[in-house]
């Protein structure tokens, strides 16, 4: 350092550009610093882009799930109208117990075999005697093939009468017993 004519401390030309030599390296080596950080947040936003594709193709997906599930509860529900309808208007007494032992359906024919209402029967608990049959008709099991059963049944206030009880069972996608549909016909007195 020299002092110039005031007294103040000059540097010298060989020291300016020794301090503006390490300035430029400073800064060459900032520049370097931030080139490198640059790279790595364009690669965090590939990364992010990817990300977000990734969640595009998943929402889709989800999306699409939804509609087929909506479609199928749609049909399903459909197709349970058109079941209770049928079972409502045919002539044989159609009772329908799920997988625990309640009634599900009670069909008019139904109060005419056994004289009883639907609104006293409906979502209770059935035994196989109550109906007047054995209880390996309502039992759980894996027997795909119906049962028949003859019997007997004297409905409250009217003699005895002889009905044919055909139980079939219903099947879970899984295969397992889900339930049994009795349909219950006259075979005479």
């Amino acid at each position: 350092m020299v002092a110039d004519a005031e007294g103040a401390a000059v540097m010298s030309p060989a020291e300016a550009r020794e301090a503006l030599h390490s300035t430029t390296r400073d800064l060459a080596a900032t520049l370097a610093q931030l080139e490198l950080a640059t790279a790595e947040l364009e690669s965090a936003a590939g990364v992010l882009d990817a990300l977000r594709d990734e969640l595009r193709a998943g929402q889709r997906d989800v999306e699409a799930a939804h509609a087929e599930l909506r479609r199928q509860g749609e049909a399903a529900h459909h197709t349970a109208a058109i079941m209770r309808a049928t079972i409502a208007t045919v002539d044989d007494a159609v009772v329908v117990v799920d997988h625990d032992g309640r009634i599900e359906q009670w069909n008019a024919a139904a109060v005419d075999v056994f004289g009883r209402l639907p609104e006293t029967v409906v979502g209770r608990k059935v035994v196989a005697r109550d109906l007047g049959l054995g209880d390996d008709v309502l039992a759980p099991g894996d027997h795909a093939r119906p049962i028949v059963r003859d019997v007997s049944i004297a409905a409250p206030g009217r003699d005895e009468r002889r009905w044919r009880v055909t139980a079939i069972g219903l099947f879970d996608a899984a295969g397992n017993r889900d339930g049994v549909v009795l349909v219950i016909v006259p075979t005479g007195r």
